[in-house]
């Protein structure tokens, strides 16, 4: 017999439904990374209809173009810059739904799978929420993830990075598996599973070596050495295969694509970005999110004293952060970013979850997001106006505080959480409906 679906359950479903409508809304609106989006699908729709991809590049003077088999105008076959398996992922899409060698007119059918990436990663990032903390926490987490302002934004554009976030966490969460599983037989098959999510991400791009680095970590601090060394060989195996196929196209050509990009101008600044430049994919936004999420972090660091729920947090941001400090280029692309979304969705529930239960110091960092968001909704233009009506929220938030009223303060609270939300939703779609269609914006050929 079905169970019936408790408030809960309806509500994590109602979530998940306002979840994909955000991210389906006008998902064709916003081309400013139009240009590697493209990139992407050229290479994985001349791989499939052709054998050989072909993408532009940039126009570096350590490329040696004479060795290409055909250059024009940035545009190179062999294009061998980035690992083929997220090309081949949106190629077939591309030309499934026979767009491959015609004008894009229809960039929503082309951004599909990557809407599809979206709620797979807020699904896996909520579900693993729930076997580290509980139901309750994990539906703050999700309602964080579902209104998340940078990622709204930066969901729909057509980059590798998007599947990074989403085998990170589908990895911590299988792990979590191999570590709960004491018979070796039922372990196996999550081993196994495992060991496909660490070969599969860095075939997506480069950046997806984050997670074998993040599960070996995790392998090692837990002394399952033999783990630890079994995914060191899949991954050596996934990079293996990599260059494989840049031999089969052309070594120099491959050698020259690298060089070229190792010796793009690079900072350790750019890990700072994080906290200063709140930015999505090439688009700004103001959206303090970020920042909560980092502090919610480095507060589940401090209040847990389970090891094993540091060892999650710690090994994917030490890896990351590596990944920042070593490869990040000065330019700053905002896509970089895209790994740590889950993790900062999950620290700012954590954040909003613990105000609900009635750690009110929370509030200073709450109280100001709420203001940003009012302000970015702009449904409130006189200074004046805002200022009043900020005034009154922080004493209506402070005053059961003063009167020890727990009840009336977790009411009160939902209440200004339903609001942040909702003046989230006002800003994403005022900027959506206020931005150029794609043809008006940035006419895109895409021929191959």
């Amino acid at each position: 017999m079905i169970k019936p679906i408790d408030r809960k359950g309806l509500l994590v479903i109602l979530l998940f439904a306002v979840a994909l409508w955000l991210r389906i809304y006008r998902v064709e609106i916003l081309t400013s990374s139009s240009g590697d989006e493209r990139l992407w699908l050229m290479a994985g729709v001349s791989l499939l209809e052709k054998g050989v991809p072909t993408a532009w590049t940039i126009e570096w003077p350590q490329h040696r173009w004479d060795k290409y088999w055909e250059a024009k105008n940035g545009v190179v076959t062999p294009w061998l810059d980035h690992p083929p398996l997220f090309a081949l992922l949106v190629g077939g899409w591309a030309s499934l739904m026979r767009v491959d060698s015609i004008e894009i007119t229809n960039q929503a059918v082309l951004r599909f799978p990557m809407v599809a990436i979206s709620i797979l990663t807020i699904f896996v990032t909520w579900s693993l929420a729930k076997q580290i903390f509980n139901e309750q926490a994990a539906i703050f987490v999700l309602a964080v993830y579902t209104f998340f302002p940078t990622d709204l934004v930066a969901s729909r554009f057509i980059l590798a990075e998007h599947t990074v976030p989403l085998l990170l966490m589908l990895g911590l969460l299988v792990w979590l598996r191999v570590l709960k599983e004491k018979d070796e037989k039922k372990r196996k098959p999550w081993v196994v599973i495992l060991s496909v999510v660490c070969f599969m991400a860095p075939l997506m791009k480069l950046i997806g070596v984050i997670v074998p680095m993040t599960i070996v970590m995790l392998a090692v601090m837990h002394r399952r050495y033999h783990i630890a060394y079994r995914l060191m060989m899949v991954n050596i195996s996934s990079l293996g295969l990599y260059l494989l196929y840049a031999w089969f196209y052309g070594w120099e050509i491959f050698v020259g694509a690298q060089t070229a990009h190792m010796q793009r101008p690079q900072s350790f600044s750019h890990f700072w970005s994080f906290f200063t430049q709140l930015s999505a994919g090439n688009v700004y936004v103001t959206d303090p999110t970020m920042i909560i999420g980092w502090a919610g972090l480095c507060m589940i660091f401090v209040g847990t004293r389970q090891r094993r729920i540091r060892n999650l947090f710690f090994a994917p941001l030490l890896s990351i952060s590596f990944f920042f400090v070593y490869v990040a280029s000065v330019e700053n692309y905002d896509w970089y970013k895209y790994p740590i979304y889950p993790l900062m969705a999950i620290g700012a529930g954590w954040i909003f979850y613990r105000i609900y239960k009635g750690d009110y110091w929370y509030l200073f960092f709450f109280l100001p997001l709420l203001a940003q968001m009012m302000q970015n909704s702009a449904l409130i233009l006189d200074q004046a106006n805002r200022r009043f009506l900020m005034v009154l929220l922080y004493g209506v938030a402070t005053l059961p505080v003063l009167l020890r009223k727990r009840l009336w303060f977790r009411q009160v609270f939902i209440f200004l959480l339903l609001l942040l939300f909702g003046w989230e939703v006002v800003w994403y779609l005022h900027m959506i409906g206020s931005a150029c269609w794609l043809s008006d914006c940035f006419p895109v050929q895409f021929r191959v």
